[in-house]
């Protein structure tokens, strides 16, 4: 028993097969309680000694492909001035990538929206926010001007991304 243990750790290129067949070998039973946090499992070798593994069970909707706690601030903070599309745009300049490593769609922002209880955006004559462009518009200046009053603190404003040099 002792050698095809070896066998298994000694060869991690082996055939998964062949590791799988050892272990149905070398042990008779094993037992799982899921019912607290950490999930505890129990080994009974064939020679009857016995194991026990603590394991870390991953949360309700957590798992290795969730998306960063930043992307999901920043859809939510953009989704009150920008609709999907432009926050897609933003999203892929800033070399944002989704939970799997994908690039940003529509579809992904509005999951990220939904799964979050994020509102769309709402109607431009309800938004909260405006951008430097319409702030500029409403003042009949330059968008030099509102950027000026914006430095002075004259006007106020918060920047939600900045994007990288090009």
């Amino acid at each position: 028993m002792g050698q095809l243990a070896c066998d298994v750790r000694d060869r991690p290129h082996s055939p998964t097969t062949r590791k799988e067949r050892i272990l149905r070998t070398v042990l008779q039973e094993v037992i799982a309680d899921t019912d607290d946090p950490p999930s505890v499992r129990k080994l009974h070798w064939s020679e009857g000694s016995r194991t026990e593994l603590t394991v870390r069970k991953n949360r309700t909707g957590y798992h290795n492909h969730i998306n960063s706690e930043e992307v999901t601030e920043l859809i939510r903070e953009l989704a009150f001035v920008w609709e999907d599309a432009p926050i897609v745009s933003i999203l892929n300049r800033l070399g944002y990538r989704s939970g799997n490593g994908n690039t940003w769609t529509e579809k992904r922002v509005q999951h990220v929206r939904h799964t979050n209880g994020f509102p769309a955006c709402p109607p431009p004559d309800r938004r909260l926010w405006i951008t430097m462009q319409q702030a500029a518009a409403a003042l009949g200046v330059s968008e030099m001007v509102v950027s000026r009053l914006m430095a002075q603190k004259s006007l106020p404003a918060k920047q939600w991304y900045s994007l990288p040099p090009r």
